[in-house]
């Protein structure tokens, strides 16, 4: 089953939770390596699972604009597969909405042609990256907030019962991989934390480049959360 057990075991922690409607956790999911490292292959599972009606392929800078939120509302996937910031995004806009959106508060988003829409946004993200985006995160919360799972190759293609087939296509197959999952978050209370709790962005930013300079990738088997 690979080496990186505990990364797989978060893997289907993930995908079942992105199956329920709770929103509890308040994580978001944060997948950075390289190319072909399989982390497309992970989103296109999860949209399977999910069903495309529930899921939205949102930039990382559309979440800064005026009606950048509105695919938002109904769908309980966004799948950021694009998280380049250009010069000219509000980083600090972009932060506060994800802060907001995990945090299960209360939102009213503009939309086009239509009143504005208040509610409070059950959207899990999963932000898939060749590195990390710069983001402003003054507050240190935004950090926290995103769990971290192991995005290398060995992870993501580690081999299950059948020589051909890796973990994620297996969970996609066998929907009770990703309901044991949910059921161990469920009586665990919490992703599991790792050793040391990043404080800020800019810190995750660091240790990010320090792994890439000793390991030669650009992700390593790191978990960011936060216990309830």
């Amino acid at each position: 089953m690979g080496d990186d057990v505990e990364s797989i075991a978060t893997l289907q922690e993930i995908f079942g939770y992105a199956l329920g409607a709770d929103t509890s956790q308040q994580k978001a999911f944060l997948l950075v390596g390289p190319k072909r490292s399989g982390k497309g292959t992970i989103a296109r599972v999860l949209t399977e699972m999910v069903g495309k009606e529930n899921t939205v392929s949102p930039t990382l800078a559309s979440l800064g604009t005026n009606f950048g939120l509105q695919p938002l509302i109904g769908k309980r996937v966004g799948i950021v597969s694009d998280a380049r910031l250009s010069g000219r995004t509000d980083q600090a806009v972009v932060a506060e909405r994800l802060l907001s959106i995990t945090g299960e508060d209360g939102i009213t988003i503009d939309r086009k042609y239509r009143d504005a829409w208040t509610g409070r946004l059950a959207t899990r993200f999963l932000v898939l990256t060749n590195e990390l985006p710069r983001l402003n995160d003054a507050s240190g919360a935004l950090a926290s907030r995103f769990h971290r799972p192991g995005a290398d190759r060995k992870l993501l293609w580690a081999r299950g019962p059948r020589a051909d087939e890796p973990v994620a296509g297996r969970t996609a197959r066998h929907p009770q991989l990703a309901i044991e999952g949910w059921r161990r978050l469920r009586d665990r209370g919490h992703f599991v934390r790792q050793p040391q709790q990043w404080r800020s962005w800019a810190s995750l930013r660091t240790s990010d480049r320090q792994s890439a300079r000793s390991c030669g990738i650009a992700a390593m088997s790191d978990r960011v959360g936060r216990s309830k």
